[in-house]
């Protein structure tokens, strides 16, 4: 009996052993593209442990000098920062089993005017199966056309064996000032963004050969139920869930604008079904049941994987709402952290698929880690991590 009883204790000691060896690994890895200097960028990568706590990448930082970043898991891309070059390439990276980046090569973006020696690169997207690459880029009409603002979504697919960006199209009916990040649905036919300032939010839908064509910039008007008398309403940003349905935050003003231009502002978050046979959206929000937030001036929306949580980040910080796609948003914490949110239109927050969600804070030259559930929010162990000027954050779980 004694000879059994110390067979089964070391069997349930090494079973032990194996599961805690199989969960101490890192479970995400984390990018950031920060200003290191001047005109210089580098990149950031940490590994993420269970509890949140990160631990520098060997190698890290890399003198990389990027803005805008996406990663699909296998390889990173980035736009690139240098002055001589200022967004006319996408660099890309292979992944070592580490998480250390390994420069692959440059891709040249493309254009549809004379040349591109105007056009910038900006905002990067991944559909979700990592196949497909878009960029929103300035001045995508080449140096023929005049006004700066003028931008497109330029598409590119993905060399799976090489990492380099072979291109495919360029969607050049996107209502200039459209800098916000897009957002695709789960099934990867449709992509969304905050159209021309604010006036409604883009639909793009994917063609079959991985290219975005650009549909309409209507929306589903939220109602006026409740809203007061003169005021104007505007999108945001756009986040979506594994359903099919899209979060978005509606800014409410005295006088009708967006950004800082009336200090009687509210934020509320909208809550919008899609038909996915047309990309149309319809909506039951009103300003009188929205939720309102209180991150004013919202710059970035991020859908927790599991659909439930919406981190809604601003000049007042981080908040985090449970999210109802078959009724409307409701407030779950108050602001986790008060340092501002406020990039350029870049990607500033990122969930991985162990509750944890990063941040990144120009404001106190930081990147944040917080553990969420649905009943609890919590800065990680070692949080927040000094980051000189972080400009765009993207990651990946393992």
């Amino acid at each position: 009996m004694k000879r059994t009883a110390c067979v089964l204790a070391a069997i349930l000691a090494l079973s032990a052993s194996f599961a805690i060896a199989q969960t101490s690994g890192p479970v995400a890895y984390i990018y950031v593209s920060t200003n290191d200097s001047g005109s210089n960028n580098k990149v950031v990568g940490y590994a993420a442990s269970a509890d949140g706590t990160l631990t520098e990448i060997a190698g890290s930082p890399w003198d990389d000098n990027l803005s805008y970043l996406a990663t699909n898991g296998s390889y990173l891309f980035g736009s690139t920062n240098i002055a001589t070059d200022n967004g006319k390439n996408i660099f890309s990276y292979k992944l070592e089993s580490n998480g250390a980046l390994r420069y692959i090569g440059a891709t040249n973006i493309q254009d549809d005017g004379t040349d591109n020696g105007c056009n910038v690169a900006e905002n990067l997207t991944l559909d979700h199966t990592g196949s497909y690459l878009y960029a929103y880029v300035e001045n995508a009409g080449g140096c023929d056309v005049k006004d700066d603002s003028y931008g497109a979504v330029q598409s590119f697919a993905v060399n799976k064996s090489t990492a380099l960006l072979n291109y495919v199209a360029v969607t050049n009916t996107t209502p200039p000032a459209n800098y916000m990040p897009l957002t695709l649905l789960a099934d990867n036919d449709y992509a969304y963004t905050p159209g021309e300032y604010g006036s409604g939010i883009d639909t793009l839908q994917k063609t079959s050969n991985g290219s975005l064509a650009f549909i309409n910039s209507t929306s589903a008007g939220v109602g006026n139920e409740g809203m007061p008398s003169g005021w104007g309403w505007g999108y945001a940003a756009v986040a979506a869930d594994p359903t099919n349905h899209l979060a978005t935050d509606v800014i409410y003003s005295a006088d009708g604008c967006d950004y800082g231009c009336s200090p009687d502002t509210e934020d509320k978050i909208a809550t919008l079904t899609v038909n996915t046979s047309n990309g149309s959206q319809t909506t039951n929000s009103t300003f009188s049941n929205m939720p309102t937030t209180d991150v004013q001036y919202v710059r970035d929306l991020a859908m927790a994987p599991s659909g439930k949580l919406l981190a809604v980040a601003g000049a007042n910080g981080v908040q985090i709402f449970n999210f109802n796609p078959s009724g409307q948003a409701t407030v779950n914490t108050g602001l986790i952290t008060t340092a501002p949110v406020s990039g350029d239109y870049s990607s500033q927050l990122y969930w991985d698929k162990n509750n944890h969600l990063y941040v990144i804070s120009n404001a106190d030259n930081a990147l944040h880690v917080f553990t969420v559930t649905a009943t609890s929010a919590e800065e990680a162990p070692g949080s927040p991590y000094t980051i000189p000027g972080p400009v765009a954050l993207t990651g990946h779980s393992l």
